[in-house]
């Protein structure tokens, strides 16, 4: 018969380990992203294909120029529109990076901000629920 403390570790190595991987990934995430932003230049792109996909919203091609006047396109990571299609010509915002213009990003809010700060918060929230109750069954044991 496997003792209970047993039990009690490995879900609490369960516990830790989901807490690890919701903190340590979207944090991660989120410091490449505000460091890529802080060496960035913004530009306005023009989305030159909508690239909807079967699902909600699309990650469009966007053509933007850099301070010399060379155009570059670039095929969005992030969901740029979320209930709707994004249309052929619509201006949208590029980060590109100043030492290689090449290197850029759309920039999405949602997708490089609030979706990891919500993964961040709930990575903390386990691995707070799992050291609280580990500090009180210490109290409660000596």
């Amino acid at each position: 018969m496997i003792p209970t403390s047993a039990g009690n570790i490995a879900t609490k190595l369960i516990i830790l380990s989901l807490g690890l991987l919701f903190l340590l990934p979207s944090a991660y995430k989120l410091y490449t992203y505000c460091t890529f932003r802080y060496h960035a230049i913004s530009a306005d792109g023009i989305i030159t294909d909508a690239s909807r996909g079967r699902d909600l919203g699309g990650r469009p091609f966007v053509t933007y120029q850099d301070l010399l006047g060379n155009s570059y396109e670039r095929k969005s990571k992030a969901k740029t529109h979320w209930f709707f299609a994004p249309k052929v010509g619509e201006k949208i915002k590029v980060l590109y990076d100043k030492r290689n213009p090449a290197v850029a990003i759309v920039d999405s809010t949602i997708h490089y901000i609030v979706l990891p700060l919500i993964f961040i918060a709930t990575g903390a929230c386990l691995l707070y629920c799992l050291l609280r109750d580990s500090l009180s069954e210490r109290r409660h044991s000596t």
